[in-house]
């Protein structure tokens, strides 16, 4: 449950997430891209790692 006065992220089809959990889902992605085989696979999670700043940078709400 977030508070009343989190920032929160709008991703596409309305889906709204905290800060904090678009933050976790980041750090798992950079763990992920750290733990990658393929320097196609890391470039592909860096970039989603990327996207999701750009996400927290411009699409956040209050509410």
């Amino acid at each position: 449950m977030t508070m009343p006065n989190s920032q929160l992220v709008m991703f596409t089809g309305n889906n709204v997430e905290t800060v904090e959990e678009v933050r976790s889902m980041q750090l798992a992605v950079r763990c992920d891209a750290l733990k990658a085989n393929s320097s196609s696979e890391r470039k592909e999670l860096e970039s989603l790692e990327l996207w999701l700043e750009e996400q927290i940078n411009s699409q956040i709400v209050g509410f």
